[in-house]
Protein backbone atom coordinates (compact mmCIF):
# COMPACT_ATOMS: atom_id res chain seq x y z
CA UNK A 1 0.00 0.00 0.00
CA UNK A 2 2.59 2.28 0.81
CA UNK A 3 4.88 1.65 -2.09
CA UNK A 4 1.60 2.32 -4.52
CA UNK A 5 0.70 5.51 -2.42
CA UNK A 6 5.41 6.46 -2.97
CA UNK A 7 4.53 5.58 -6.55
CA UNK A 8 1.24 7.54 -7.33
CA UNK A 9 3.07 10.65 -5.14
CA UNK A 10 6.29 10.49 -7.81
CA UNK A 11 4.10 10.22 -10.91
CA UNK A 12 1.95 12.83 -9.62
CA UNK A 13 4.14 16.00 -10.87
CA UNK A 14 4.82 14.22 -13.98
CA UNK A 15 0.80 14.06 -14.72
CA UNK A 16 0.11 17.85 -14.02
CA UNK A 17 2.94 18.86 -16.35
CA UNK A 18 1.43 16.65 -19.15
CA UNK A 19 -2.01 18.02 -18.37
CA UNK A 20 -0.38 21.50 -18.27
CA UNK A 21 1.19 21.36 -21.92
CA UNK A 22 -2.06 20.39 -23.34
CA UNK A 23 -3.98 23.40 -21.94
CA UNK A 24 -0.68 25.22 -23.16
CA UNK A 25 -0.83 23.69 -26.79
CA UNK A 26 -5.13 24.13 -26.74
CA UNK A 27 -4.31 28.16 -25.93
CA UNK A 28 -2.07 28.31 -28.83
CA UNK A 29 -4.14 27.18 -31.18
CA UNK A 30 -6.98 28.76 -29.79
CA UNK A 31 -4.96 32.14 -31.21
CA UNK A 32 -6.00 31.00 -34.49
CA UNK A 33 -10.11 31.73 -33.33
CA UNK A 34 -9.38 34.59 -32.53
CA UNK A 35 -6.93 36.24 -35.21
CA UNK A 36 -6.19 35.24 -39.21
CA UNK A 37 -2.64 33.51 -39.95
CA UNK A 38 -1.46 34.14 -43.03
CA UNK A 39 1.61 33.01 -44.33
CA UNK A 40 3.79 31.47 -47.36
CA UNK A 41 3.71 27.62 -46.75
CA UNK A 42 6.12 25.06 -48.15
CA UNK A 43 4.71 21.12 -47.60
CA UNK A 44 7.02 18.20 -47.97
CA UNK A 45 5.98 15.04 -48.60
CA UNK A 46 8.36 12.21 -47.99
CA UNK A 47 7.02 9.07 -48.98
CA UNK A 48 9.36 5.25 -48.97
CA UNK A 49 12.77 8.22 -48.96
CA UNK A 50 11.46 10.50 -52.00
CA UNK A 51 10.69 14.08 -51.34
CA UNK A 52 8.06 16.34 -53.25
CA UNK A 53 8.11 19.72 -52.06
CA UNK A 54 5.15 22.48 -53.11
CA UNK A 55 5.19 25.80 -52.32
CA UNK A 56 2.02 28.10 -51.92
CA UNK A 57 -0.07 30.72 -49.37
CA UNK A 58 -2.30 29.72 -46.29
CA UNK A 59 -4.85 31.81 -44.50
CA UNK A 60 -6.64 30.28 -41.81
CA UNK A 61 -9.02 31.63 -38.76
CA UNK A 62 -10.81 28.94 -36.78
CA UNK A 63 -11.61 26.07 -38.67
CA UNK A 64 -11.89 27.94 -42.33
CA UNK A 65 -9.05 28.12 -44.06
CA UNK A 66 -7.84 29.14 -47.93
CA UNK A 67 -4.62 27.26 -49.21
CA UNK A 68 -2.87 28.13 -52.92
CA UNK A 69 -0.51 25.51 -53.73
CA UNK A 70 0.89 23.96 -57.41
CA UNK A 71 -2.34 25.11 -59.88
CA UNK A 72 -4.93 24.85 -57.09
CA UNK A 73 -6.28 26.81 -54.47
CA UNK A 74 -8.82 25.44 -51.74
CA UNK A 75 -10.74 26.85 -49.82
CA UNK A 76 -13.27 25.74 -46.55
CA UNK A 77 -16.01 28.26 -44.95
CA UNK A 78 -17.14 26.16 -42.29
CA UNK A 79 -19.67 24.11 -43.88
CA UNK A 80 -18.37 23.92 -47.52
CA UNK A 81 -15.07 22.81 -48.96
CA UNK A 82 -13.81 24.71 -52.33
CA UNK A 83 -11.55 23.09 -54.91
CA UNK A 84 -10.37 25.06 -58.21
CA UNK A 85 -8.18 23.75 -60.59
CA UNK A 86 -6.37 25.95 -63.06
CA UNK A 87 -6.10 22.95 -65.15
CA UNK A 88 -9.68 21.91 -65.78
CA UNK A 89 -10.82 25.76 -64.73
CA UNK A 90 -13.43 24.22 -62.65
CA UNK A 91 -14.67 24.54 -58.87
CA UNK A 92 -15.70 21.89 -57.10
CA UNK A 93 -18.06 21.89 -54.10
CA UNK A 94 -18.34 19.72 -51.48
CA UNK A 95 -19.15 18.85 -47.83
CA UNK A 96 -15.90 17.29 -46.46
CA UNK A 97 -15.68 14.63 -43.31
CA UNK A 98 -13.59 15.78 -40.35
CA UNK A 99 -10.21 13.54 -41.64
CA UNK A 100 -10.68 15.37 -45.38
CA UNK A 101 -10.08 18.55 -43.42
CA UNK A 102 -7.18 17.81 -41.17
CA UNK A 103 -5.43 16.09 -44.24
CA UNK A 104 -5.51 19.51 -45.91
CA UNK A 105 -5.07 21.54 -42.75
CA UNK A 106 -2.71 20.33 -40.18
CA UNK A 107 -3.36 22.63 -37.80
CA UNK A 108 -6.82 21.25 -37.47
CA UNK A 109 -5.39 17.93 -37.05
CA UNK A 110 -3.27 19.23 -33.96
CA UNK A 111 -6.29 20.32 -32.38
CA UNK A 112 -8.02 17.33 -32.97
CA UNK A 113 -5.52 15.09 -31.46
CA UNK A 114 -4.79 17.10 -28.33
CA UNK A 115 -7.43 15.45 -25.89
CA UNK A 116 -6.41 11.22 -27.46
CA UNK A 117 -2.98 12.21 -27.11
CA UNK A 118 0.21 11.85 -24.70
CA UNK A 119 1.77 15.87 -24.78
CA UNK A 120 5.20 16.22 -24.59
CA UNK A 121 7.01 19.70 -25.15
CA UNK A 122 10.79 20.28 -24.95
CA UNK A 123 12.39 23.57 -25.93
CA UNK A 124 15.18 24.03 -28.45
CA UNK A 125 16.63 27.54 -28.64
CA UNK A 126 13.80 30.01 -29.43
CA UNK A 127 11.36 27.61 -30.66
CA UNK A 128 9.16 25.01 -28.13
CA UNK A 129 8.12 21.49 -29.85
CA UNK A 130 5.25 19.87 -29.01
CA UNK A 131 5.01 16.09 -29.84
CA UNK A 132 1.37 14.25 -29.96
CA UNK A 133 1.76 10.41 -29.53
CA UNK A 134 -1.66 9.40 -30.46
CA UNK A 135 -1.06 5.50 -29.52
CA UNK A 136 -3.10 4.59 -32.83
CA UNK A 137 -1.90 2.79 -36.15
CA UNK A 138 -2.65 5.66 -38.40
CA UNK A 139 -0.21 8.30 -37.09
CA UNK A 140 2.92 7.54 -34.94
CA UNK A 141 3.41 11.02 -34.08
CA UNK A 142 2.77 14.41 -34.53
CA UNK A 143 5.31 17.29 -33.91
CA UNK A 144 4.25 21.18 -34.23
CA UNK A 145 6.87 23.67 -33.51
CA UNK A 146 6.28 26.73 -32.10
CA UNK A 147 7.92 29.99 -32.33
CA UNK A 148 8.57 30.68 -27.85
CA UNK A 149 8.38 34.52 -28.02
CA UNK A 150 5.27 35.14 -29.49
CA UNK A 151 3.45 31.57 -29.63
CA UNK A 152 3.11 31.74 -33.58
CA UNK A 153 2.70 28.06 -35.39
CA UNK A 154 6.70 27.70 -37.31
CA UNK A 155 5.81 23.95 -38.39
CA UNK A 156 4.11 20.89 -38.27
CA UNK A 157 5.10 17.53 -38.74
CA UNK A 158 3.17 13.90 -39.28
CA UNK A 159 4.49 10.99 -39.26
CA UNK A 160 2.35 8.06 -40.08
CA UNK A 161 4.96 5.38 -41.11
CA UNK A 162 8.46 4.45 -41.09
CA UNK A 163 8.47 5.61 -44.90
CA UNK A 164 5.82 8.58 -45.06
CA UNK A 165 5.92 11.77 -43.71
CA UNK A 166 4.20 15.06 -44.21
CA UNK A 167 5.66 18.62 -43.22
CA UNK A 168 4.11 21.88 -43.35
CA UNK A 169 6.58 24.67 -42.71
CA UNK A 170 4.82 28.08 -42.24
CA UNK A 171 7.72 30.81 -43.95
CA UNK A 172 6.68 34.37 -42.62
CA UNK A 173 3.42 33.58 -40.73
CA UNK A 174 1.67 36.77 -38.95
CA UNK A 175 -1.77 37.42 -37.51
CA UNK A 176 -4.18 40.25 -38.56
CA UNK A 177 -8.12 41.44 -37.30
CA UNK A 178 -9.26 40.53 -41.14
CA UNK A 179 -11.98 38.15 -41.25
CA UNK A 180 -12.16 36.79 -45.13
CA UNK A 181 -14.71 34.60 -46.52
CA UNK A 182 -12.77 31.63 -47.02
CA UNK A 183 -14.49 31.13 -50.57
CA UNK A 184 -13.44 30.48 -54.25
CA UNK A 185 -15.99 32.55 -56.82
CA UNK A 186 -14.43 32.93 -60.46
CA UNK A 187 -16.49 33.94 -63.24
CA UNK A 188 -16.55 31.97 -66.17
CA UNK A 189 -15.98 28.52 -64.89
CA UNK A 190 -17.86 25.52 -64.43
CA UNK A 191 -19.06 24.52 -61.07
CA UNK A 192 -19.10 21.29 -59.86
CA UNK A 193 -21.65 20.57 -56.90
CA UNK A 194 -21.10 17.58 -54.94
CA UNK A 195 -23.03 18.83 -51.93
Amino acid sequence: MMKKLFLILCLLPMLQAAMGQKEELTAILGKLTEQTLNSDVSVTISERNQPFTYNGKIKMRGEKFFVEIMSMQIAYDGQTLYTFSEDTEEITLSTPTMEELQEVNPLLYAKALIDVCEVTKRVAGDKTVYTLNPHTDAVQHFTLTIRTADQMPLEAVMKESAQKQTSLKLLNPQYSDSSPAFVIEKAGVSINDLR
